[in-house]
């Protein structure tokens, strides 16, 4: 299928609330890709600033922007579920105001589908930035990309964590699966960390993508949750609890779950930080009475850890190798 025929199948929802600053440049981003003419919505979660007169006069010059309000504050997790209900192409963005697209990733990703039939989800490495004069907006001749079947990528997403540049709001989704996607009770427990498991849910049949050049420019700033709110221990046992039972139907899934739990709640630790007044020990030990970690991965706070955390390190390196072929895909010169 050419690119002109994919435009059509796709769609752009950017969610937002009480950020007009913000949204114009998260809008102008989408707006102004290299592939032109995409379906844009804009999602408002009741915004009392100026965004509706705002929207309203960007759609005078832009037939393709549609703008939808809530009259009151939904919640971050309903508009979300809003525009996943309101998604009627083949594949969607879901993002949000206070982020930026590299102009080029729409063309990248409709490439990537262009040349592959069955994606089913596609992510791409993202630049945080706190100072928009860090923002990666500069030309790329071409992306590199590596593809994923359902069990690689599980494995890839959780050896990974940490550095996988894995957010939600950066996945191009395929709609059916989206829609089709069942948030279990284990999930919904992990709270804000869930999106990692989420991502996983919408890779049914097909194959995940991750584009390795740094097309999505993740905002960071003091009003994002994961800045305002630490984390229940729950969350992070639920999470692993969650790649636990993934991992259970893959080539030495056991393996990498005694490996890398341990750096996933050493990570989650120290980078949000738990409500209870807890050490990283006492963490662990909760996720051992609860199955979420091994007695090999307890063992690594205690004594024992000084002897199994360097031979760890060692495996950790080596199961980290990726035996995947990188991909180009070249940019620019499109016929639409």
């Amino acid at each position: 299928m050419r690119i002109s025929e994919l435009i059509n199948d796709f769609e752009i929802f950017i969610l937002t609330y009480n950020r007009i600053d913000y949204l114009k440049k998260s809008l102008s981003s989408a707006v102004n890709q290299s592939i032109k003419g995409l379906k844009i919505t804009v999602l408002d979660n009741g915004s009392s600033d100026e965004t509706e007169d705002y929207i309203k006069e960007i759609q005078t010059q832009n037939d393709n922007i549609i703008y939808i309000k809530e009259p009151i504050n939904i919640g971050p997790f309903n508009i979300f579920l809003k525009a996943v209900s309101l998604a009627s192409k083949k594949y969607v963005m879901i993002f949000h105001d206070d982020d930026i697209l590299h102009p080029q990733y729409i063309e990248a990703a409709l490439k990537i589908i262009e040349r592959h039939s069955n994606i089913d989800l596609i992510y791409t490495k993202i630049n945080s930035f706190i100072d928009e004069t860090n923002v990666s907006l500069d030309t790329l001749d071409c992306v590199s990309y590596k593809i994923y079947e359902k069990q690689d990528f599980i494995k890839h997403i959780y050896i990974n964590k940490g550095s996988s540049h894995l957010v939600f709001p950066c996945v191009i989704y395929k709609t059916k699966n989206l829609k089709a996607m069942v948030i279990t009770e284990t999930i919904e427990s992990a709270g804000t960390i869930a999106d990692m498991d989420m991502v996983v849910e919408t890779l049914i049949n097909g194959y995940g993508v991750f584009i390795e050049n740094k097309m999505y420019n993740y905002r960071d700033h003091n009003h994002q949750e994961s800045h305002v709110k630490k984390l229940y221990s729950s969350e992070i046992i639920a999470n692993n609890l969650y790649f636990k039972e993934k991992l259970k139907h893959i080539f030495l899934g056991k393996l990498y779950f005694n490996i890398f739990s341990y750096y996933w709640f050493k990570n989650m630790y120290y980078y949000f930080g738990c409500y209870e007044d807890i050490s990283l020990s006492e963490l662990l030990k909760k996720g051992y009475e609860k199955q979420a970690v091994t007695k090999y991965t307890y063992l690594m706070s205690k004594f024992w850890g000084k002897f199994l955390i360097p031979f760890n390190h060692i495996l950790k390196k080596f199961l980290q190798i990726e035996r995947f072929k990188k991909q180009k895909i070249f940019l620019g010169g499109i016929d639409q």
